[in-house]
């Protein structure tokens, strides 16, 4: 995507961040490249909460399914709403590890 885009960065975090800059993606869609970037990360970076300083634990399995579906998003409302609601649920775990909303989570 990034390269028919002609964006060359030295990681792929800031090649998806310029590529949503672009604003050519739909908003859900940007909303879900965002999510994957964050799922990826979780899955590959272990973060600590905030408010006891243990890892938090993201189950494999809920990881996986989460990576898979977002992958695999389509444009239908009932997927829109289905990664909203997928979304929200990783912004909790992110929060509570001090770690910022995912992008298009209704999470305060």
């Amino acid at each position: 995507m990034w390269q028919q885009a002609g964006i060359q960065k030295r990681d792929l975090n800031l090649e998806i961040d310029a590529l949503i800059a672009t604003t050519t993606l739909a908003p859900d869609l940007a909303d879900d490249l965002d999510a994957l970037r964050t799922v990826g990360n979780v899955a590959a970076h272990p973060i600590k909460s905030t408010s006891t300083g243990e890892v938090v634990e993201f189950e494999r399995a809920r990881l996986s399914g989460s990576l898979t579906f977002f992958t695999s998003c389509s444009t239908s409302t009932s997927s829109v709403l289905h990664a909203a609601e997928k979304r929200d649920s990783l912004s909790a775990k992110l929060a509570d590890a001090g770690k910022p909303n995912l992008n298009g989570s209704s999470e305060a």
